[in-house]
């Protein structure tokens, strides 16, 4: 049922975006909204490459219309590093990650959630690059940030501990 849902929103958003791009004749902030649902929804199905293509899409319109240093191109840049990490494209999501902490970071501080979530993310990608080191790094930051903010016992907060834990784990057998 949740497949035949998540078809049924990619349907829709397609449907959404192809509207608002025959009545308006080009793209609009609408129809990068509806990429952007699109890729996710390609992205929860582990459809990497179109969601890709979708998230790429969502960009260059939010960068037309509202420019790069906006938190809606950034929000997107986020899933679009992420899904380079799941293409095994570690260097091009660093780099992206890494723009948005710089964004977030002079939004909002060093202690926000959203910096946290960068940093989180940079994490996973430095431990798929095997750089165990660099993974400890951002993603003992991330648990510091998210401590503060959550508390202990919060999902978000478990989800780092798990990552760490995951890090610790992958360095063991890679010394072995």
């Amino acid at each position: 049922a949740l497949n035949i849902y998540k078809s049924a929103c990619v349907d829709d958003s397609l449907d959404i975006a192809s509207i608002r791009k025959t009545k308006s004749g080009e793209e609009d902030l609408t129809v990068a909204a509806a990429y952007e649902q699109i890729a996710l929804t390609y992205f929860q199905k582990s459809k990497y490459k179109e969601a890709l293509d979708f998230s790429r899409n969502a960009l260059k319109i939010y960068g037309v219309f509202l420019g790069k240093e906006n938190a809606s191109y950034v929000r997107v840049l986020v899933t679009y590093a992420t899904i380079l990490s799941r293409l095994d494209q570690y260097e091009k999501a660093l780099s992206s990650l890494h723009s948005c902490l710089s964004f977030y970071r002079e939004m909002n501080g060093n202690e926000s959630e959203e910096v946290a979530n960068v940093l989180f993310h940079i994490g996973i990608v430095q431990d798929k690059r095997v750089d165990y080191e660099e993974a400890m790094k951002y993603l003992t930051a991330a648990l510091k940030i998210r401590t503060s903010i959550y508390g202990n016992k919060h999902e978000k907060v478990a989800d780092t501990m798990f990552a760490l834990a995951k890090v610790f784990e992958d360095w063991g057998d890679n010394d072995e």
